[in-house]
């Protein structure tokens, strides 16, 4: 995981099924607050898309 305190948006995972699927959250977002332990922390938007990982529904980063 790379630096959190740099880091602008935060990775949430959970389970599906067999396959963990991650969300990445904006700082501010409610349930980026609510992580205990962030999954993943990337800097850039495009970074975690390019890391397969999808954006909040809620905060839309």
């Amino acid at each position: 995981m790379k630096n959190t305190a740099k880091a602008r948006y935060l990775a949430s995972g959970y389970t599906s099924g067999r396959r963990e699927k991650l969300i990445f959250h904006s700082r501010g977002c409610w349930y980026a607050s609510r992580l205990k332990r962030p999954a993943r922390a990337y800097i850039s938007r495009n970074d975690a898309l390019q890391d397969g990982v999808r954006p909040c529904l809620r905060c839309k980063p």
